[in-house]
């Protein structure tokens, strides 16, 4: 959520008024912001993850219908639609994982508690107050339980952390740290036929919590909490049999969060804010190793 709308309340007239302000990047004309070169860092650490998964290419020759380690490249967009606001992977987003689920594909397969891995890089572009270039790395822990046949339940957890704080956009306005956690029950199914393994997993949304590092951004004390209650995920993906390789799209849709204050450093309120309506879109191949 780059975009954020609150209520401010002005402390002479009291009078309540609507504004908008861009999440993640804010202006602040009285402050120096600290600048971090963040396209130099994420290309560095991009090249360094590029020759790690070149390296581990020539070795993809596991079937991801099986236990295994896993790597993969995919296109990332975020988008906050009532705000105009969208981060979208500038290169290819990478993600490494270990997943153990063969044991839900099969009826005759003696079938346990499984679970799938990850860990992201993901360099993005921001578009809103102006644009800027920045990074987002993510932490997702499935696990799984077998319900009946193909069928599984199972307890998920995404963390996305937007490292934007102390950049500056195009247009000057001051960026801040924004860390993103999803909780949620996977409800899926897998389903096999002559050409592949096809799996559909709807995501039960259960909380979301959204941080907001206000106090890297001169003049304010603290950072700002909300909650999400409303939304929901889908996770596609199509597997050929006895292969290497898997195709895969994510999604999620996730409503408006609650609100929390922020402060100015001499204790004087600025204003309520929440994360507006946003969805998530996630498309890539994902290879074994």
């Amino acid at each position: 959520w780059r975009r954020s709308k609150f209520w401010n309340t002005h402390p002479h007239s009291g009078t309540t008024i609507l504004e908008s302000v861009d999440h993640g990047y804010r202006q602040v004309n009285e402050m120096k912001t600290h600048t971090t070169n963040t396209y130099s860092l994420t290309s560095w650490l991009l090249g360094v993850l590029v020759v790690f998964n070149l390296f581990f290419q020539s070795a993809c020759a596991g079937d991801l219908n099986t236990s295994h380690w896993f790597y993969d490249t995919h296109f990332y967009k975020y988008a906050e639609p009532s705000a105009g606001v969208t981060d979208t992977s500038r290169l290819p987003a990478l993600t490494w994982g270990y997943r153990n689920n063969q044991g839900l594909k099969a009826i005759d397969t003696d079938r346990q508690v499984t679970g799938n891995y990850e860990v992201a890089l993901i360099p993005t572009k921001y578009t809103g107050s102006g644009t800027s270039n920045s990074y987002y790395t993510k932490v997702l822990g499935e696990i799984y339980m077998p319900i009946r046949n193909t069928t599984y339940i199972g307890l998920g957890y995404r963390n996305h952390y937007d490292h934007s704080g102390y950049g500056t956009t195009s247009t000057g306005y001051a960026g801040y740290d924004r860390q993103s956690q999803y909780f949620y029950l996977p409800f899926g199914a897998y389903y096999a036929n002559s050409s592949g393994v096809f799996k559909t997993q709807y995501n039960f949304f259960i909380r979301g919590k959204q941080t907001s590092y206000f106090s890297q951004i001169s003049g304010y004390k603290n950072n700002i909490q909300n909650t999400q209650t409303s939304g929901y995920g889908l996770d596609f993906s199509y597997i050929p049999n006895s292969a290497n390789w898997e195709l895969y799209w994510r999604y999620w849709s996730i409503g408006d969060s609650n609100t929390d204050a922020a402060y100015y450093t001499n204790g004087s309120l600025k204003g309520y804010y929440y994360e507006p309506a946003n969805k998530t879109n996630e498309v890539g191949v994902r290879f074994a190793f």
